[in-house]
């Protein structure tokens, strides 16, 4: 649909739905970012996921963080 098309109200809900699925990927981003841990393993030499929520360890990248990624965690 072009915008040259739609009316006022269409315009409008359009942008508050583009609005609202950004803000969902934002939280989405902040709430994984909250739960998993990117730590490294030095007798593999590979990095694994902890997750603060089950205690689980994780060697692959959640599918949550789609082709991104969080930043190492020191410890």
């Amino acid at each position: 649909v072009k915008a040259a098309d739609m009316t006022t109200d269409q315009a409008a809900t359009m942008l508050q739905n583009l609005f609202r699925r950004r803000m969902a990927r934002k939280r989405m981003r902040q709430v994984l970012q909250e739960t998993f841990l990117k730590l490294f393993d030095e007798g593999s030499g590979l990095y694994y996921y902890y997750n603060n929520n089950t205690g689980e360890s994780y060697w692959d990248k959640p599918k949550l963080l789609g082709n991104g990624d969080l930043e190492t965690t020191e410890y």
